[in-house]
């Protein structure tokens, strides 16, 4: 991906990923009720932002939103998982 993106949002692009990663790794502890919250830095990072990245809002077929305003949301939602970290 990184010649296909535009090279101003691969910091935003990796942070997304490393969150999305991290709620990954945490994800089963979390559906099992496992995982305490706020026992770990990662945790923090990962807990709160998955669900929010990943219960995004979604278009339908008939909306457009240039790739510019998808980066400019992504970053919205980053910057709201980091303030509650």
């Amino acid at each position: 991906m990184p010649r296909a993106a535009n090279p101003a949002y691969l910091p935003l692009i990796n942070q997304a990923r490393r969150v999305m990663a991290t709620y990954a790794d945490m994800e089963e502890l979390i559906r099992l009720g496992a995982y305490r919250a706020g026992s770990s830095a990662e945790g923090r990072r990962g807990d709160p932002a998955a669900p929010t990245v990943g219960g995004a809002p979604r278009q339908g077929k008939e909306e457009a939103t240039s790739l510019e305003q998808g980066y400019q949301r992504l970053e919205q939602i980053l910057a709201t998982v980091e303030t509650k970290n």
